[in-house]
């Protein structure tokens, strides 16, 4: 998109992507979280070779079951990919820390370190979910895929409340049809069975992660149209 780092409205967390914190990071997931994640998930992996032809910047667009849809990702994905792989989050979740007023001191505080854990443990970024923060979303989304960084998105904006996938927002054809990426649809199932939004903690299960052929939306310039191409796409997956 052709935009500068760090110029957006409410910057984006760069000291997330600083040397030492990105590979501090990798070190972490890939000696202590991801291999103990996957032997409680028991994950199966599918459609990982529609990668193989693929290079950095991509947008991936998943179903989203669970709080654990992050890190089964991570642990599907190979390190190649993993290692630039950057989750939107909901800034709206983080209300307490990007807009304190009104809020309480130990809940400033406790958002402002779900946020750092956040950031710097999955590499993530805020995104707004408000239709008045879509311009900063494609600021944020352009920045990230300006530096060779994949964007993971959740088009439905929120977690399932009864494991059926929904309609998909607007937004993720906006960004399809504007940063000019491949789209990669990505199905979860077993997740919601493992942790719903309606449980406290999760339980052992069987998780599959199903990778779809990417979706070159170059030509396309209704962003209607291609969120229902993307969203098409991931419900094919689920079979």
């Amino acid at each position: 998109m052709g935009v500068e780092w760090g110029r957006s409205p409410l910057a984006l967390p760069r000291w997330a992507w600083s040397f030492p914190i990105r590979w501090a990071r990798l070190v972490a997931l890939q000696i202590v979280f991801l291999p103990a994640f996957r032997r409680f998930t028991h994950l199966s992996v599918e459609g990982i070779e529609h990668l193989s032809t693929l290079h950095p910047p991509v947008l991936f667009a998943a179903n989203h079951t669970s709080h654990f849809d992050t890190p089964v990702l991570l642990a599907a994905l190979p390190f190649r990919w993993r290692r630039r792989l950057a989750p939107a989050m909901m800034q709206e979740h983080f209300r307490a820390h990007f807009q304190p007023r009104g809020f309480s001191l130990r809940q400033r505080l406790w958002s402002a370190i779900q946020y750092a854990i956040a950031c710097g443990l999955f590499g993530g970024y805020p995104l707004p979910q408000e239709m008045g923060g879509v311009r900063r979303a494609l600021k944020y989304t352009g920045e990230l895929t300006d530096r060779g960084l994949c964007p993971l998105v959740y088009p439905e904006g929120r977690r399932t409340p009864d494991g059926r996938l929904h309609p998909f927002r607007p937004g993720v054809g906006l960004m399809a049809v504007r940063l000019r990426v491949p789209v990669v649809p990505v199905h979860i199932s077993g997740l919601f069975e493992v942790f719903p939004i309606h449980h406290r903690w999760p339980r052992p299960g069987r998780v599959r992660v199903r990778f779809g052929p990417p979706l070159d939306l170059r030509e396309v310039q209704d962003y209607q149209e291609a969120t229902r191409r993307v969203e098409e796409a991931v419900r094919a997956l689920d079979r």
